[in-house]
């Protein structure tokens, strides 16, 4: 499960750093910190995201920890297991596929960087909405209560 719970952080921790058709990508504001630590682990976060899990590179290897070989980092496993039994040779075959366990990501730094980069969207929304609610309402007014939805291509 620990895999799984990684990609998936890598994976949505990344959105924001990657370009999308719409938003694009955050500026490169967003990928600095404050604690050295935070950059390279958000940097850890968007490589893991895109050599790791979002993309499946059958030429990446790792380290080995138990065999000290280099070995490629997706692999198909196959056991097969022999038990003679009193009605002859019986064969079991047992097929997966190995999950990248990266440890090397300190979950509590994730959360950390996270809370770094709301703090500073958060301050540029304040600044946007500043700006967006002087132009478009009249000095004096407000908008009712509700939902406003405001076009981004909108010039008027």
């Amino acid at each position: 499960m620990f895999a799984s719970f990684m990609a998936a952080i890598c994976v949505i921790y990344s959105r924001p750093f990657t370009s999308n058709e719409f938003f694009g990508p955050l500026r490169k504001t967003y990928s600095c910190f404050s604690d050295p630590e935070l950059k390279r682990t958000h940097d850890n976060v968007l490589s893991s995201r895109n050599q790791l899990y979002a993309h499946t590179d059958g030429s990446k290897a790792v380290l080995s920890p138990d065999r000290q070989l280099e070995e490629p980092l997706h692999q198909l496993l196959v056991v097969v297991e022999h038990e003679q039994t009193p009605q002859g040779q019986l064969v079991r075959y047992h097929v997966g596929v190995s999950e990248v366990n990266l440890r090397a990501i300190n979950l509590p730094n994730i959360v950390q960087a996270c809370e770094e980069i709301q703090r500073k969207l958060n301050e540029e929304k304040e600044s946007i909405q500043t700006l967006l609610f002087q132009e478009k309402v009249p000095k004096g007014s407000f908008l009712k209560p509700g939902l406003h939805r405001f076009r981004l291509d909108d010039e008027s």
